[in-house]
């Protein structure tokens, strides 16, 4: 649907393991073909091949990137959109994904498919990597500062994050932000089940997770204390916004960690 509205005129095709979609995809402008199971079935002539967190699922990624620079048109660009396992260490707690990618792991997987990464961004995006491959080009040589967060600190970190959660679960009520992946695993690790989770989605306010209510910011019990379950990119940013609301943050581990 994204694709249709920004690419006014161009015809589009899916891929996917099986076609459970394709009664969705129809009803999308423009939408020509859903093709499924083998991706060496794809025809040879796309001007844009997007790759939208798909890649971190797949095990053999370089070997992917070369099957699809072959389905390239002439002048053609590949997309990879993937989480950023540096600024949202949560990630690595995700079972399906195989591969967890930093800015210079993603530009030399592009590199070694044979493709040129001519952009290879941390900013596109919050918390994510954007890479654009292509047959030609000048290769995006910009460096990330410093040397790559080792993994085992970021491990680290979310054990300490736990140590955290359980040391605020006496003070209620309790609250959870988030109730996706991340606020779910919190939660798992406490020794009682929160009061609520709190979340802006309005699909998913009103409903509840494991028997907790999921309520709107502005419905949790004054005085809560809250325990931000979303990345650090952007979990200073949520407090403050929601700094009128009479609730209590737990103070979570600096990150990065030293």
């Amino acid at each position: 649907r994204a694709a249709s509205h920004v690419l006014p005129g161009w015809t589009i095709d899916g891929f996917d393991q099986d076609d459970r979609a394709l009664n969705i995809l129809s009803e999308v402008p423009r939408f020509e073909c859903l093709y499924a199971g083998d991706p060496a079935r794809l025809p040879s002539d796309y001007d844009l091949i997007v790759l939208m967190h798909a890649l971190e699922h797949i095990p053999s990624p370089i070997a992917m990137l070369e099957l699809l620079a072959g389905k390239l048109a002439p002048g053609g660009h590949i997309l990879v959109e993937v989480p950023d396992r540096v600024a949202n260490p949560y990630d690595l707690l995700v079972a399906d994904h195989v591969l967890h990618f930093d800015r210079e792991s993603l530009r030399v997987v592009g590199s070694m498919s044979g493709l040129v990464p001519v952009e290879v961004s941390q900013g596109w995006v919050a918390k994510e990597l954007s890479m654009v491959l292509a047959r030609d080009g000048v290769p995006d040589k910009s460096t990330t500062p410093g040397e790559p967060l080792d993994p085992r600190r970021q491990v680290d970190w979310l054990g300490d994050v736990v140590h955290v959660a359980k040391a605020a679960a006496h003070r209620r009520p309790l609250c959870v932000f988030g109730s996706s992946i991340v606020g779910t695993w919190i939660a798992s690790e406490l020794p009682a089940s929160p009061d609520c989770y709190i979340d802006e989605d309005p699909a998913k306010v009103g409903r509840t997770l494991d028997g907790v209510p999921i309520v709107a910011p502005a419905e949790a019990p004054a005085g809560a204390t809250v325990i931000l379950a979303v990345a650090p990119a952007v979990a200073a940013s949520i407090a403050a916004r929601l700094a009128p609301l009479d609730l209590s943050f737990v103070t979570l581990p600096t990150y990065p960690p030293a």
